[in-house]
């Protein structure tokens, strides 16, 4: 059901069109049956299709009247939400509208765009969400996504400095909101972060969001102590479980751990890789369907061994082909599976206690976690288990320096966004909060009960 629900969404007007024609074939065959002319059956099929067809213009009127009103109102109530914020969120809550004034301003001025002027609903939106210098606008920038704007604005060195606010990525695949990090510090700037959601309700009523990307820098799982990652994973899963509330939406949840490159060997490693291995994700995407009953811990954790018996096994193929000279020169390159596999207890801690189950809360949708880096800075040649290596295949040593990286390139980014993250834009419409499927469920059965009693009427 979910598969089918999901195919209406992504193909809804070629849908929507053989339902129409199938209502007029069936009112004229059923007339047929009742003994009317066939004309009268036809025109009666026809009668039924108008009254679709306007129904469904004016859901359209209805969407675009919303994009209209969504430029309309952020200009109207600009001062009275500044007005409705508390003292202390008044000028940060001003910040947003202003940020998003200027964003929708550029896009729509541009008429050289590729993004028309229903961008707003045509495009999918995502919300990014980490820590303070978590890598999250870097990540972004390193996407492979095309943003008409950046180079002409200077946006990428902007980005670098940190987010105060919050930023909105115009590209002609997603709309990307990179919210500030200090959204997760502390329970002062929780007030902010539900008056942002709230206008996203407010302005994108069908769909706020179609998904949320949690960046977490994997320097806060390899250095913090127990108590820090305890606290980072409970702050991101407060800010989860209010974007589940406030927007009434079951977001898919992509968790990407960023900066791997601090990770010895992961960027060595990356080189070594063919072309095709290069562009695969690293990372495990798991099933929508099935969510709420799924022990999250237990997933993850089957899911980090299969992912460390595949890249092990992809090294152990690389060593085998590889120049044995290559070979003795970076032996670095080939540890990173078993940096990985060191680093699985403190992974698994932390995934279990940012998606711990709550029976006062509803089930979150993890759509899957994956390893990136963005920066490339140069690596320690020396890891925890490069020794091992050496040893185990008698290779010297590496000299200082010589397994210096330099050159800075995104390493399993694009690939996420391009056959994980896009794709998957229409999963959200899937699942919504049992609050709105309730309403959306009175309003079909009100619906239906109006259209019941107008044909009684009619007949």
């Amino acid at each position: 059901m979910k598969r089918l629900k999901y195919y209406f969404f992504k193909y809804q007007p070629y849908v929507l069109g053989v339902v129409f024609f199938l209502a007029i074939f069936l009112v004229w065959i059923v007339g047929m049956g009742l003994g009317f002319a066939s004309l009268s059956s036809l025109l009666a099929g026809l009668g039924v299709f108008v009254l679709l067809s306007a129904l469904y213009v004016l859901l359209m009127y209805r969407g675009v009247s919303q994009h209209h009103d969504l430029e309309a109102l952020l200009r109207e109530d600009a001062d009275q939400a500044v007005l409705n914020a508390n003292p202390q969120d008044r000028e940060e809550v001003s910040l947003l509208r202003e940020r998003l004034l200027q964003s929708i301003e550029r896009l729509q001025g541009s008429g050289k765009s590729t993004v028309n002027k229903n961008a707003l609903y045509a495009l999918p939106w995502y919300l990014v969400i980490g820590q303070p210098a978590s890598g999250k606008s870097t990540m972004l920038y390193q996407s492979g996504l095309t943003f008409p704007y950046a180079e002409r604005e200077g946006a990428r060195v902007a980005g670098l400095g940190g987010t105060r606010n919050c930023d909105w990525f115009f590209s002609s695949e997603a709309v990307l909101l990179d919210t500030a990090g200090r959204y997760m510090d502390n329970q002062e700037e929780a007030g902010k972060w539900r008056a942002f959601l709230g206008l996203l309700r407010q302005h994108r009523q069908r769909r706020p969001l179609n998904g949320l990307i949690v960046a977490v820098s994997i320097e806060d799982i390899l250095h913090a102590g127990a108590d820090a990652r305890e606290r980072l994973a409970k702050r991101l899963r407060e800010r989860i479980q209010e974007a589940h509330e406030l927007l009434e939406l079951r977001l898919p949840i992509y968790l990407v751990f960023t900066k791997c490159d601090l990770l010895p060997g992961f960027t060595h490693f990356y080189r070594q890789l063919d072309a095709h291995s290069r562009d695969e994700v690293m990372g495990k995407t798991f099933s929508h369907q099935g969510f709420e009953q799924s022990d999250w811990s237990m997933r993850f954790a089957t899911a980090m061994n299969e992912l460390v018996e595949h890249w092990q096994a992809l090294a152990d193929q690389q060593l085998l082909q590889q120049d044995i000279q290559l070979t003795r020169r970076d032996p670095v390159a080939y540890s990173l599976p078993l940096e990985l596999a060191a680093i699985k207890p403190l992974l698994n801690t932390f995934v279990a206690d940012l998606l711990r189950a709550n029976p006062y809360q509803s089930a979150e949708l993890l759509r899957g976690f994956y390893f990136t880096s963005a920066l490339d800075a140069d690596e320690p040649a020396n890891g925890r288990y490069a020794s091992q290596v050496r040893e185990r295949f008698a290779l010297a040593a590496p000299s200082n320096g010589a397994a210096a990286i330099s050159q800075a390139e995104p390493l399993f980014i694009a690939s996420l966004f391009r056959k994980v993250i896009i794709p998957d834009q229409h999963l959200v419409a899937l699942y919504t909060s049992n609050r709105r499927e309730h309403r959306r469920k009175a309003a079909w059965v009100g619906a239906a009960s109006l259209a019941g009693l107008l044909l009684c009427l009619a007949w």
